[in-house]
């Protein structure tokens, strides 16, 4: 569980820098890019919230 959630945190770092230069590349049009890493980020806090109850 613990390589599964560290494993997971790196792909979010690496979406995050991915978006970084997205958004930087083209300000006006960030593409799909927004979306799926707000998406992620929405899914990991309902987990955490989940998992305090």
């Amino acid at each position: 569980m613990l390589v599964a959630t560290l494993g997971w945190m790196v792909v979010q770092v690496a979406v995050g820098f991915l978006l970084f230069h997205a958004v930087n590349l083209k300000p006006k049009d960030p593409g799909v890019m927004v979306a799926f890493h707000q998406s992620m980020v929405l899914l990991m806090c309902l987990a955490i919230v989940l998992q305090w109850r």
